[in-house]
């Protein structure tokens, strides 16, 4: 079984079946999936007594970014995704013997391949409850005409003074938007992953790295607070930030945020993550 890759495959295979048993990722499930009926519920309630639409694609939306994280579903949502991975390592029932036969190398690489696939699970978990609330006035062409009513009907019949990422929507295409939302919040969810179990494995306690991953996602809100042209840098150092869309210099017409540095930043923290897991699973007593 110390073929790298199909130990990995092994390894990460059953972290994904252990889900069946685990209330923990049940009561997860449950808690956004309510959190996203509530957040959206006002599309369809508006939209089919008025004759409007809306798209499925509404990760954009989920993920918009605001200066204050109460009621702020995107902060909600990456505590879920730290929740996801709070007991890394993931060491229970059978892994010991899995380790000795699967060696350390398969062992780690299991793990941070399965913290992959978790984090894509996820955000598709959450797109598809999002599509579920909207698909009675559903619309696949472009982002619906719900959301070419005014700002202010918007906000109070449909958000229910909930954000939504406005420049967006009016300068851009719902499935590239969609596109880049999903595969960056992805990765930001992977990218707390390995945070947590780097921190916890470093340490060998499981608070280290649930405090580590909180305080990266409530730096969120924090630079959107203090964000002003003078300021704007501060968006390149945190990560959790990138998932919204308009925070790119493309759309917010400010700062230095681009696509192709935050595909290239993310992966590179991920990377180093990874290798400090590999080291310190290494030394790990077993």
């Amino acid at each position: 079984m110390k073929d790298g890759f199909k130990s990995a495959t092994i390894i990460a295979t059953l972290n994904l079946l252990s889900w069946k048993k685990d209330y923990r990722i049940w009561s997860v499930g449950t808690v956004i999936m309510v959190l996203i009926i509530r957040y959206l519920i006002g599309v369809p309630l508006y939209a089919l007594p008025n004759g409007k639409t809306s798209t499925a694609l509404l990760l954009p939306v989920l993920l918009a970014d605001a200066m204050n994280s109460n009621g702020l579903l995107k902060v909600l949502i990456f505590f879920g995704g730290i929740l996801l991975f709070c007991d890394a390592p993931f060491l229970k029932d059978n892994k010991w013997f899995l380790i000795h036969r699967a060696g350390r190398r398969g062992w780690w690489k299991g793990e941070c391949l399965y913290i992959a696939i978790a984090s894509f699970i996820y955000m598709a978990f959450i797109a598809v409850c999002s599509f579920l609330v909207v698909l009675p006035c559903l619309e696949w062409n472009g982002w619906g005409s719900i959301w070419e009513i005014s700002s202010n009907k918007l906000m109070n019949y449909v958000l229910y003074s909930k954000v939504y990422p406005k420049n967006v929507i009016s300068s851009t295409n719902v499935w590239n938007a969609a596109f880049y939302s999903y595969v960056v919040s992805s990765l930001t969810v992977m990218l707390l992953g390995y945070l947590v179990y780097a921190f916890n494995v470093i340490t060998g306690k499981n608070w280290p790295g649930i405090l580590a991953a909180s305080c990266l996602v409530l730096g969120d809100p924090v630079v959107i607070y203090f964000y002003h042209e003078q300021t704007s840098w501060m968006m390149l150092f945190s990560p959790v930030n990138w998932s919204s869309i308009e925070n790119l210099k493309k759309y917010s017409g400010e700062g230095m945020l681009t696509s192709v540095y935050v595909y290239a930043v993310s992966l590179s923290i991920c990377a180093i993550l990874m290798m400090v897991i590999k080291e310190k699973t290494q030394e790990m007593d077993l």
